[in-house]
């Protein structure tokens, strides 16, 4: 998947995508997008697409802290209480 498709299916700019995909460290914003289409994403899946999909070069260890921060405050904002776990 090229940076401009990542960037059609995330709403971020193309060259932000770039930027993530070249410092993995950064990559928050991609694996946001992608809690914000499935909540209950677990980190596995997450850092598979961004290595077989974004060919990121980011480690399972960068990316597991990542959806634990990330997930409260999205489903709170997706209107998803903690405990339930219907339509995601």
């Amino acid at each position: 998947m090229s940076p401009r498709e990542i960037a059609g299916e995330t709403g971020l700019n193309r060259r932000t995508v770039s930027k993530y995909l070249k410092d993995p460290a950064s990559a928050a914003p991609l694996i946001d997008a992608m809690l914000g289409d499935e909540v209950l994403l677990k980190a596995s899946v997450i850092h598979e697409r961004l290595v077989r999909d974004c060919a990121a070069t980011i480690n399972h260890q960068r990316v597991k802290p990542c959806p634990q921060e990330a997930r409260p405050p999205i489903a709170k904002e997706l209107g998803i209480s903690p405990g339930e776990p219907t339509g995601l």
